[in-house]
C-alpha cells in the first residue's frame, strides 16, 4: 500500500526548495490524504544524464509536483521506488547499469504496481517492442516543453486511477463470484461454457484441469428435447427462469439441476453470452416424487398423454383433482359450462368453452386454435379436454389423430399432463384403439388393501397430517363428499382396524393416522 507523506516530510527531504516551491505545495494540499488535504503526487525521476534530469525536475516543480528521488540507474531506482512508493516514474528507456529502463520498469510494475512513463529521444523497434510489454501510461519525446510533460503525467495518472478502480471492481466481483456456493457460469450462445466458479466444477465433479471449453450446457443435458427446448426460449424471450432438466456429472451420473440464465448482448444487438446460475436439485425432485407418489390417487407422470374413457368426465375429474391437490396448475377445455365446473373445483383453474361463437373465454373447434392456445400454458400444468369425441366428429379422426400426436410431442417438452376424456360409445372401435395407441391408461396408484372409500378417507386425513393439520369430521365429509353419518361409520371402520387415532379437540372429534395408517402411503 502506497503511504501517504505530510507535507513537513516533504520539506524535510527537500530542503532545496524554492518559497514560491513550499507556497504551491500548501496551495495544492487542499484536498485528500485522510484529512482532508490533497496530496501532491510524487514523482521518481530515472536519468542518466545529469543536466537532463536536473531539468525534468525543475520543470515538475515549477508545475507544482513532488520529485521523491533523481537516480541513474535501474537499481538506485528500485531502492527509491520501494522506499518511497512514488505515484509515478519518468524512466528514461536508456539508463546506465546492468539492466535498463525497460527491465527496470518491469521489475517495479510486477512487484510495486507503480505506473511508469518512458523518456526516450531514439529507440529501435526490439527495445520498444519490450516496452510495450511493460504496460506503460506513456511516452515522452525528448526534448519536451512543461506542458507536454504535464498534460502526459495528469493524463497517465487518471488512466492509472481508472484502471487501478477497474482492477479492484474486478477483483471484488472475481471474489463474489468465486465465494458464491451456487454454480455460476457463462456461455456462448451454443452453450458452450466460457467461465465457471468453483462451485459449478464441484457441482458437476470435473477434474480442475479440465478445459471448459469443451462443456456444453445442452450437450450434458440428458434429454436432448430439453436442449432444444432451452434454446428456443433463449431465442423468444432471452432469459429462463426454474427450468428443470437431468444432466450428467463428470463421471456420468445423472442430477436433477434447476437453471436460471439471462441471455447478454452487446451494443449493436448481437448476442455475446448467457449468464447462468444452476442449483443441483436433486434431493428435492426425489423427495416430491415420493411424496407425489404416497398422496395420489392415480400414476400419472409428467409429460404424458392419457385417454379416460368415460360417459361424463368423473375419472379424469378425479385425477385432476388428485393432481391439483398436489401444486399442478388445472386447465379445462370443454363443451360443458364454466359454471358447473366451478362447482366441481375448490381452487383457481383456467377454463376454455369450446363453441364456435367466439368471446372471452372461448375457443373454436380448431385444432390450429386448440395447440396455440396450449403452448401459451406454464409448466407443471394439468390440462383436461373434455367430449373429445365432439372434435372428432366436428371435424374429421386423421386430423383428431394427427393432434393427439402433436400434443403428445408439447405435453413431453413443456412437461404436461394432458387427459383426453372421450365417450367410447360415440367413437367407431377402429378409432378408439388409434387413440390408445396415442396415450397412456389411467391406472390406481394403491392396491385393494382398503377399499377406494376408505382409502379416499384415509388420503385426506394423510394430506392434512403432513402439514399440520388434524382434520374433523366435518372437514372430512366436506372433503369427500359424504354425509358425516357416512364419514362416521368409514372413521369407525378404519379406528377399529388401527389405521387412525380419535383425539378430542375442544367439543370436537379430530383424526389422526397412526403408524400402520401411514405405512400405507410410505411403502
Amino acid at each position: 500500500m502506497r503511504s501517504g507523506r505530510s507535507v513537513i516530510e516533504r520539506k524535510e527531504t527537500f530542503h532545496g526548495e524554492s518559497d514560491q516551491s513550499r507556497r504551491i505545495t500548501r496551495k495544492r494540499c487542499a484536498g485528500n490524504d485522510g484529512d482532508g488535504t490533497m496530496r501532491i503526487p510524487g514523482i521518481l525521476v530515472v536519468e542518466d544524464e545529469v543536466i537532463v534530469a536536473n531539468q525534468i525536475e525543475r520543470k515538475l516543480k515549477k508545475i507544482g509536483y513532488t520529485v521523491v528521488g533523481n537516480v541513474r540507474s535501474g537499481q538506485q531506482a528500485i531502492i527509491m521506488a520501494k522506499e518511497h512508493s512514488p505515484d509515478l516514474i519518468l524512466m528514461d528507456i536508456k539508463i546506465e547499469g546492468e539492466i535498463d529502463g525497460v527491465e527496470t520498469a518491469e521489475m517495479i510494475r510486477s512487484e510495486l504496481d507503480i505506473p511508469v512513463i518512458y523518456l526516450t529521444a531514439h529507440a529501435d523497434e526490439k527495445t520498444l517492442g519490450r516496452a510495450k510489454h511493460t504496460e506503460p501510461l506513456g511516452y515522452i519525446l525528448k526534448p519536451f516543453e512543461e506542458i507536454d510533460l504535464k498534460s502526459t503525467i495528469e493524463i497517465s495518472m487518471y488512466k492509472h486511477q481508472i484502471d487501478k478502480r477497474l482492477r479492484e471492481s474486478e477483483e471484488r466481483y472475481k471474489s463474489l463470484f468465486e465465494g458464491i456456493p451456487i454454480p455460476l457460469f457463462r456461455m456462448d450462445p451454443h452453450g458452450t461454457i466460457l467461465t465457471a466458479n468453483e462451485a459449478l466444477i464441484t457441482c458437476l465433479g470435473i477434474p480442475e484441469t479440465t478445459d471448459m471449453s469443451t462443456l456444453n450446457l445442452p450437450g450434458m443435458m440428458i434429454d436432448k428435447l430439453d436442449g432444444d427446448r432451452y434454446q428456443r426460449l433463449m431465442e423468444r424471450d432471452g432469459h429462463v427462469e426454474n427450468f428443470e432438466t437431468r444432466i450428467h456429472r463428470h463421471d456420468g451420473s445423472p442430477i436433477w439441476v434447476s437453471i436460471n440464465s439471462k441471455l447478454v448482448k452487446d451494443r449493436l444487438g448481437t448476442d455475446v453470452s448467457h449468464e447462468v446460475s444452476m442449483e443441483n436439485i436433486t434431493i428435492r425432485k426425489k423427495a416430491d416424487e415420493e411424496l407425489r407418489k404416497k398422496l395420489m390417487n392415480f400414476k400419472m407422470e409428467a409429460g404424458t398423454i392419457y385417454l379416460a374413457q368415460e360417459t361424463s368426465p368423473t375419472l379424469s375429474l378425479e385425477a385432476m383433482k388428485d393432481l391439483m391437490a398436489l401444486g399442478y396448475t388445472g386447465t379445462v377445455i370443454s363443451r360443458t359450462g364454466e359454471r358447473d365446473w366451478d362447482r366441481t373445483f375448490d381452487r383457481e383453474f383456467t377454463y376454455r368453452w369450446l363453441a364456435e361463437r367466439g368471446g372471452t373465454k372461448t375457443i373454436r373447434p380448431d385444432f390450429g386454435e386448440l395447440e396455440m392456445f396450449i403452448e401459451t400454458l406454464t409448466q407443471n400444468n394439468v390440462l383436461i379436454m373434455d367430449r373429445f369425441d365432439y372434435l372428432i366428429f366436428k371435424l374429421n379422426f386423421e386430423d383428431a389423430l394427427r393432434f393427439i400426436q402433436d400434443l403428445r410431442e408439447l405435453a413431453y417438452l413443456k412437461k404436461f399432463i394432458v387427459i383426453l376424456s372421450i365417450d367410447p360409445g360415440t367413437v367407431e372401435p377402429r378409432m378408439l384403439r388409434l387413440i390408445e395407441k396415442e396415450c397412456h391408461e389411467i391406472e390406481s396408484m394403491h392396491k385393494a388393501i382398503l377399499s377406494e372409500d376408505l382409502l379416499m378417507v384415509l388420503r385426506f386425513i394423510y394430506r392434512q397430517n403432513t402439514i399440520g393439520i388434524k382434520p374433523s369430521y366435518s372437514s372430512i365429509a366436506k372433503e369427500v363428499r359424504i354425509s358425516r353419518p357416512t364419514v362416521r361409520k368409514r372413521l369407525n371402520l378404519l379406528i377399529s382396524a388401527g389405521y387412525v387415532l380419535e383425539n378430542s379437540r375442544g367439543n370436537s372429534k379430530v383424526m389422526e393416522l397412526t403408524e400402520r395408517g401411514r405405512e400405507i402411503f410410505w411403502k
